[in-house]
């Protein structure tokens, strides 16, 4: 099980940042990149803090790497730090504004879709390991 920790202001570059980023209150992005070797999940946006960033620095660079374009960093809400054992992951949410640039492709070509809320319990393609934490954010 994933240890959640208190949020912590590292700037290491072993540590990742993903984002929740909500569309319209009932939608999230989800990026798939399909030039990695298989299995393909679909996933929350988010990469490698780079070094000097801080955790949110990094999650608005790769949201609008990979997704999203145009987000206000006032808007993202640290939800989690989760303890990967190897690595420290910052959980963001982000309510994407009407309008907003949602990415067709990421910068690296990733594919990039909205999906309803709802149809993520059913996904099979979606990545266990941020099925794992959307499930243990709502069961707190």
């Amino acid at each position: 099980m994933e240890r959640f920790v208190k949020n912590g202001s590292s700037k290491s570059t072993d540590n990742g940042a993903a984002l929740i980023i909500i569309k319209s209150g009932h939608e999230v992005v989800l990026v798939k990149d399909e030039s990695k070797p298989s299995p393909h999940y679909w996933k929350l946006p988010g990469g490698k803090i780079e070094e000097g960033e801080t955790p949110l620095e990094g999650a608005l660079r790769e949201a609008g790497e990979e997704a999203v374009t145009g987000l206000n960093p006032d808007d993202f809400l640290h939800l989690a730090t989760v303890d990967r054992k190897n690595h420290l992951l910052y959980v963001y949410a982000v309510e994407a504004p009407d309008p907003c640039d949602i990415r067709e492709r990421g910068e690296e070509g990733e594919m990039v879709r909205k999906f309803l809320i709802s149809e993520l319990d059913q996904m099979v393609d979606f990545f266990p390991p941020h099925r794992k934490i959307l499930e243990d954010l709502a069961s707190k």
